[in-house]
């Protein structure tokens, strides 16, 4: 909340906090759950008028803590809530609103309250009429058993990712998100920085924006393929597009997979089970839809 503050002023919002309880213990990490409640309010100030009311509450509700953060904002429509917490599922493209955000914010919220064996939710009655996101976290005292020390992945599971994006947000997000299940990361800010590292560390995977300066992903792929060790990983094309032209180019250039945001998890998984193993002849262009991967 005292971060926020500047935010919340700027905008004139009214912000009232309700605390029912306050020795409610959990078990988590104290940066990353300040990160997710950091996250909802900022989105609350973001998408509610000047002059709005946002309201922060804290209970206890069974074996669980619930906080809820609030608004009067500018809602969401009923058919966007499913998709709310995709990879880069943003309200501006569901016609709600045209806003900044870069769609990975409540992806990593998901993320992290999952990681802390809890749960988030969304609830709106649509445009217009505000929003109210739940995170429900265990609590400590009462089931000890549920924060034993989270094993870390097995050692084939964990990956070598290359992320290229000029989006420094994106970026950053995106491979927190990735890090956060074990992998090692490396992160590039346009397509001449992703030859160097894919030249340097050899990832098992490389997720390439395909709109970036200085080269943009396509040429990025031609170069990459090239290198040493290029022919056999799992280039990934990152893209808003999903037309059969487009499809066609990325294969031209040399991508294994071409992902049309928002990327699901379940893709995101699939594509990372892949990767340990993945070393084509003459690579397969698979085309993900919104939901799943469907092999073309």
């Amino acid at each position: 909340v005292e971060a926020l503050q500047p935010v919340i002023l700027e905008h004139g919002h009214q912000l009232k906090i309700e605390c029912a309880a306050p020795d409610l213990l959990v078990r988590g990490d104290l940066t990353r759950l300040v990160q997710v409640l950091g996250n909802l309010l900022n989105n609350a100030a973001k998408y509610t008028n000047t002059g709005g009311r946002i309201e922060l509450s804290v209970r206890q509700c069974d074996r669980h803590v619930e906080f809820c953060v609030r608004d009067n904002g500018i809602g969401i429509a009923q058919e966007s809530l499913p998709k709310l917490f995709n990879l880069f599922s943003r309200l501006g493209e569901t016609g709600d609103r045209v806003a900044g955000g870069l769609g990975i914010g409540l992806a990593l919220v998901r993320k992290l309250v999952e990681m802390h064996d809890g749960e988030v939710t969304v609830c709106s009655d649509g445009p217009g009429s505000g929003s109210a996101f739940t995170v429900r976290l265990p609590l400590a005292l009462h089931q000890p058993e549920a924060f034993a020390k989270p094993s870390a992945p097995a050692a084939s599971a964990r990956c070598r990712i290359l992320i290229a994006d000029d989006n420094a947000d994106a970026l950053e997000s995106l491979a927190l998100l990735l890090e956060c299940d074990g992998h090692e990361v490396w992160k590039a800010a346009n397509g001449a920085e992703a030859c160097e590292l894919a030249a340097a560390h050899c990832p098992q995977l490389a997720l390439l924006d395909l709109g970036m300066p200085v080269l943009d992903g396509f040429d990025a792929a031609r170069r990459i393929r090239e290198q040493p060790g290029g022919r056999d990983m799992l280039l990934v094309a990152l893209s808003g597009w999903g037309q059969q032209s487009d499809v066609a180019r990325s294969r031209e250039c040399g991508f294994d997979f071409h992902l049309v945001k928002p990327a699901s998890f379940e893709a995101l998984n699939e594509l990372l089970a892949r990767a340990p193993t993945y070393a084509p002849a003459r690579p397969p262009l698979i085309k993900q839809s919104r939901l799943a991967l469907d092999e073309s």
